[in-house]
């Protein structure tokens, strides 16, 4: 009996893992010519705290471009990514910085910028929430003009190569994503 049990709790680890966690999903890519863009964006649409498992975007599909196959879905994973927030020194008035001196533009408060973290997904409620296997390591701030974090769908290849002439690279900054 304890055989049977114990066999039944692995044959359940295993289906677990098979279905969540899924190195490889997108098979193999090769990059053979320049401008290629493998990503997928969106903005972070509320703050979130250390600890959160579901963050609330612009679009939870992450399949604008029509880049993968589908829309997000379980087992995928995602960068959470705060770009913008700092607050520093100065101002300006006119097209002078003020203070006028070396002090202008010194970093006052970082407010989580620069700070990342991959995280996979567990599952995709909605249009606009992504639920993750794990609490987030960080808080991200979001929801202002002061204020920017992305989420980035990542591709999990089996194989990725780029060959001579092939350029990976990504899209350009719009001021949101």
């Amino acid at each position: 009996m304890k055989q049977k049990h114990f066999l039944f709790i692995l044959f359940c680890l295993m289906f677990s893992l098979h279905t969540f966690a899924q190195p490889g999903i997108h098979g193999s890519k090769l990059i053979n010519s320049p401008g290629i863009i493998i990503n997928e964006y969106t903005a972070l649409s509320a703050s979130v705290t250390a600890g959160s498992t579901i963050i609330n975007v612009n679009n939870s599909t992450l399949n604008a471009n029509n880049r993968f196959t589908g829309g997000l879905s379980a087992g995928e994973l995602i960068m959470i990514y705060q770009v913008q927030g700092v607050d520093i020194n100065g101002y300006l008035s006119g097209t002078i910085g003020l203070p006028n001196d070396t002090s202008w533009g010194k970093p006052l408060n970082y407010f989580n910028t620069g700070l990342y973290e991959f995280a996979e997904v567990r599952s995709v409620p909605n249009s606009t929430s992504i639920v993750i296997d794990c609490g987030l390591k960080n808080s991200y701030n979001s929801n202002s003009s002061f204020f920017r974090t992305i989420v980035v769908r990542v591709p999990r290849y089996t194989a990725l190569t780029i060959d001579a002439g092939g350029v990976l690279t990504c899209d350009d900054w719009n001021g949101t994503i």
